[in-house]
């Protein structure tokens, strides 16, 4: 019994190092895939329009993420509208 739970056991970290391994490199090549995208995209639409469709999608995936799965720790506060409208402006648009 001792025996065949450890085999479990051992079985299951390395099923769980396989999926990090595997998830590593899918976000790997997702990143490279991005530069060529990117470069495609260009050739269609400005820079500063594909900065803003890049960071409206970004921000709807992580604010979706949020509010649907951590959503004990979503707390959006009115007031700090003005603070997130300046990061944005200085975070994003002045740098380009």
């Amino acid at each position: 019994v001792i025996v065949k739970s450890t085999i479990q056991s051992y079985l299951a970290y390395q099923y769980k190092k396989l999926l990090a391994m595997t998830l590593i490199i899918l976000m790997y090549a997702l990143f490279a895939s991005s530069f060529s995208a990117g470069k495609i995209l260009l050739n269609y639409c400005s820079p500063l329009y594909l900065t803003a469709i890049r960071m409206i999608t970004a921000g709807s995936i992580l604010l979706s993420y949020q509010y649907f799965i951590a959503h004990h720790h979503f707390k959006f506060n009115r007031n700090h509208i003005w603070y997130y409208c300046q990061i944005i402006i200085f975070g994003i648009y002045i740098t380009y």
